[in-house]
């Protein structure tokens, strides 16, 4: 099994409702708990899958549709809460 130590993730920030932020449902991404992403992606390319780490409970999962140039909106499989990563 590997650890957080060994596999590269991007860390979230959280995403503040209660403060007036906003979530963009049209591009939400779903972070994924059980499940590995395909081997052969790159990470550099236009909306890769790889790891994130939720910064509300500190999951790290897996998901899909990630950027390099800006952060998109995940929801963690695991609480349930928005962030961006």
């Amino acid at each position: 099994m590997k650890t957080t130590a060994t596999i590269p993730f991007r860390r979230g920030e959280k995403i503040r409702r209660d403060l007036g932020e906003t979530v963009d449902v049209g591009t939400l991404r779903i972070m994924l708990m059980h499940a590995s992403p395909p081997a052969d992606e790159v990470m550099l390319q236009e909306g890769y899958t790889g790891y994130a780490q939720c910064p509300w409970c500190g999951h790290v999962g897996w998901a899909s549709g990630l950027n390099v140039t800006r952060p998109v909106d995940i929801v963690c499989g695991h609480c349930g809460r928005y962030f961006r990563a």
